[in-house]
């Protein structure tokens, strides 16, 4: 499956993308347990797979991955005592946790070009459903673009396998497992067709996820050793 347009455009306004990235860095750095910024860069580095599994060229591949780490870019304006809460959510607390994705289009609306609408919609959409039964706008099927179809899919994987506040780590098998079963209906939570690419390239994941986590915990240690040295 190809895209619904062409990936391959500039990154518009670059020094405030490169500062929204660094934020999100900054988080994890004084808050290590969010793993806001390793979430997104593994969420990157899944959708570029998960990409060059539906047809993307390697430069789209890429491009997609680099426009998902900006998924989570809302979680930025929403306090840390609600994000890394680490009992079950009260309804207004859920409501706040769910505006991330319209605070994120809004951190993004002044970026131009085609790689900022790309980002844009990924931080909206991410959390919308095949089934229209997700959120902001309950959009459905092929209402919801491309990328955030396949970053909704990594979004998911990568949250499931990860430690939460709220939650264990879950292994490999299971959230696969978990995924499928969110495919059950007709239509079901993914894009079929990305779950088709998922399902046939899950080795190739889960490879993408462990390198990925071995270099967040070499960069974490290679961090620890640059401050007590």
């Amino acid at each position: 499956m190809k895209p619904d347009k062409s990936l391959n455009d500039g990154h518009g306004n670059e020094m405030a993308l490169a500062e929204l990235r660094r934020s999100l860095s900054c988080v994890d750095l004084a808050c290590p347990g969010l793993d806001l910024y390793g979430h997104s860069t593994r969420v990157g580095d899944l959708a570029t797979g998960l990409g060059r599994a539906m047809g993307l060229g390697e430069r789209d591949a890429q491009l997609l991955g680099e426009a998902a780490c900006f998924h989570d870019v809302g979680k930025l304006f929403i306090p840390v005592s609600t994000l890394g809460k680490p009992g079950p959510l009260a309804f207004d607390e859920r409501s706040l946790i769910e505006s991330h994705c319209d605070l994120g289009y809004n951190a993004l609306a002044n970026e131009t070009g085609a790689f900022a609408e790309m980002a844009r919609n990924i931080a909206r959409l991410h959390h919308e459903r095949y089934d229209g039964k997700g959120y902001p706008g309950r959009l459905g099927g092929t209402d919801i673009p491309f990328e955030a179809r396949i970053v909704a899919v990594a979004d998911v994987y990568d949250a499931l396998r990860s430690v939460r506040s709220y939650k264990a780590q879950q292994s490999h098998e299971d959230t696969v497992g978990q995924i499928v079963k969110e495919c059950r209906g007709d239509p079901g939570g993914f894009d079929p067709l990305v779950m088709e690419a998922f399902l046939d390239t899950q080795a190739d994941i889960r490879a993408i996820w462990d390198r990925a986590m071995l270099s967040r915990i070499a960069a974490t240690m290679k961090g620890c050793r640059e401050r007590t040295g």
